[in-house]
């Protein structure tokens, strides 16, 4: 709430300015005070007649369907009431009506309906103020002034918290929007990066580590590997390791990690999240590994799991099913893939076949200079 008040510029000072614009006078206040006790009598016909006038319209009826909650919102909706004659027109009243206008805006309830709703209250319970005050009708008129001075007053705030609602909400989807866009930025460079490291017959062992390396730092994780999956005598499948994230946690697993870069680490074992994927073939995702029941623990003083994806890349042709991958996992993002390097019809004809959306290379072209570049566009214009 202080962020809140900080960013609308509310605080004591401000709030008292904001109650001499209105003119909201010490006599008033008296004038509200004396009403305040007489109209609890009248709280229950005020309510049931502002719930049953809200009704009339499919919004709020919507809203209201349930019971138990609209029997909630009355009794809220009577110590808001009572607030309004109080006469404590301090900072803390300032605050709690903040929160109340932000909570409508939360939950859908735009301005002119809280307007509204204030109009119905004013309607009524002037009607009951002129019961109580029937024998001195001269207070009648200004303790209304009064009232709709408050109103008025509380009306202020409420837009202001709607501003600042909708502002928030405003700049939540305007970085949603940012953090989207940087994702997708960044994933057409992972897959540019990578179908380079294939396409152009690189090392396999460092295509498969850029690989990795990239998908670690786009999913934000902390380990990750990728692994051939293999046949043992018995026939049943087991992983070959190819390329694994630094796991030296410790000095056994600093060694088991050396080990495995120089002679490949295998996993035989069927019985957790990582066997899951081995024997179904299928991708297995689990955002609480500790709790799993397909897992089956970690090694001894492996970091806490918090989430596990383990994708199984179905392809006897290394190359050929990493850029599959790649391509698949472009249209899942909704982006466009560029192969480069294409130096032949044929390497050209099969990344159209997989789906890939764009191609440059020798094949098409050698590389132009400006001038050159400059004619062959002015050429297209004029043939097309």
């Amino acid at each position: 709430m202080e962020e809140v008040l900080k960013r609308l510029n509310i605080n004591p000072v401000s709030f008292d300015e904001r109650k001499a614009l209105i003119n909201l006078s010490t006599t008033e206040i008296q004038l509200l005070e004396a009403i305040h006790k007489p109209l609890y009598a009248y709280e229950n016909e005020l309510i049931h007649a502002f719930y049953q006038h809200l009704l009339k319209f499919d919004h709020a009826s919507k809203m209201l369907h349930d019971v138990n909650l609209m029997g909630k919102l009355q009794e809220t909706q009577k110590l808001y009431f009572r607030k309004l004659t109080a006469g404590d027109y301090g900072f803390d009243y300032a605050q709690d009506r903040i929160r109340v206008g932000i909570a409508h805006q939360r939950v859908g309830l735009t301005p002119q309906w809280y307007i509204g709703a204030y109009g119905v209250y004013l309607d009524l319970v002037c009607k009951f103020v002129s019961v109580i005050l029937n024998s001195d009708k001269e207070r009648i008129e200004p303790t209304l002034t009064a009232l709709y001075k408050v109103a008025l007053l509380d009306i202020t705030l409420a837009f202001d918290a709607y501003m600042y609602a909708s502002h928030q909400t405003l700049e939540q989807s305007r970085q949603q929007i940012s953090d989207k866009y940087d994702f997708q930025i960044r994933t057409i460079n992972a897959i540019a990066k990578i179908q380079r490291a294939f396409i152009l017959n690189e090392s396999y062992g460092s295509a498969l580590s850029l690989l990795l390396n990239e998908l670690i730092a786009l999913t934000d994780s902390q380990f990750g590997l990728i692994g051939e999956v293999r046949e043992d005598s018995q026939l049943r499948p087991y992983l070959k390791v190819r390329v694994l994230t630094n796991i030296s946690w410790d000095h056994q697993t600093r060694e088991l990690y050396e080990e495995s870069k120089a002679d490949g680490l295998e996993f035989h074992n069927h019985h957790n999240l990582l066997g899951e994927v081995l024997t179904t073939g299928q991708a297995v995702i689990s955002n609480n590994p500790q709790d799993d029941s397909r897992a089956g623990g970690t090694p001894h003083g492996h970091p806490k799991l918090s989430s596990f994806l383990g994708l199984p890349i179905l392809d006897d042709e290394k190359n050929l099913a990493i850029v599959k991958t790649i391509i698949s996992t472009a249209k899942i993002f909704g982006l466009k893939t560029l192969a480069e390097g294409i130096e032949t019809q044929e390497i050209a004809m099969l990344l159209a076949e997989l789906g890939c959306d764009w191609g440059q290379g020798y094949y098409f072209d050698k590389p132009l200079s400006v001038d050159q570049f400059e004619k062959l566009l002015l050429s297209y214009k004029r043939e097309y």
